[in-house]
């Protein structure tokens, strides 16, 4: 006999009871309560609407996988606040900095903000608009620089190996 439609709906949006667990060994919940959380889609969603000249020219630089096949996300939020561009694959967040923050009060509440999300092991690159405008090129090759650095110090990390499993066929492992 076919369950009801409330069963069926029930069965179908259930949540598992064991935890599902992402790439960097947080639980779905304790993911978004750090990464993207709900309550503030709206925020980042306006700031999409609303991007800065210096941020549309980088965005339209490093969407779509274009610097070595790394997707960038942007108006990424962290935690409580929202970083402009994002690279999850290697906790990469990129602000691109306007005149505002040269001033003492906006220095001293990026850098409250930047050791806030570097808690979570996200490294900062910061840019200044004038950077973006003006040396693009200059920029997109230090976050490959930067990008290089990372995958590069992962691999040393973790260094894959071969070896066998139970049933003798090959493969390879991360060592942590």
């Amino acid at each position: 006999m076919r369950p009801s439609r409330p069963e069926r709906d029930f069965a179908k949006n259930a949540q598992p009871e064991v935890p599902l667990v992402k790439g960097d060994g947080l639980a779905r919940n304790d993911m978004t309560e750090v990464f993207n959380k709900h309550q503030m889609k709206e925020r980042r969603q306006e700031l999409r609407r609303n991007m800065t000249e210096p941020e549309n020219i980088f965005w339209s630089r490093i969407r779509r996988i274009q610097i070595d096949g790394i997707r960038f996300r942007r108006q990424y939020s962290i935690d409580n606040f929202v970083v402009d561009f994002y690279c999850p694959e290697f906790k990469l967040a990129i602000e691109v900095d306007g005149e505002s923050h040269n001033k003492p009060d906006a220095k001293e509440y990026d850098a409250e903000r930047e050791d806030i999300i570097k808690q979570h092991g996200i490294t900062f690159l910061r840019f200044a608009n004038t950077e973006i405008i003006h040396n693009l090129d200059d920029v997109l090759t230090k976050i490959q620089y930067a990008l290089q650095n990372m995958k590069s110090a992962s691999a040393q990390t973790f260094p894959l190996v071969e070896g066998k499993t139970q049933k003798g066929s090959e493969t390879r492992r991360k060592i942590e």
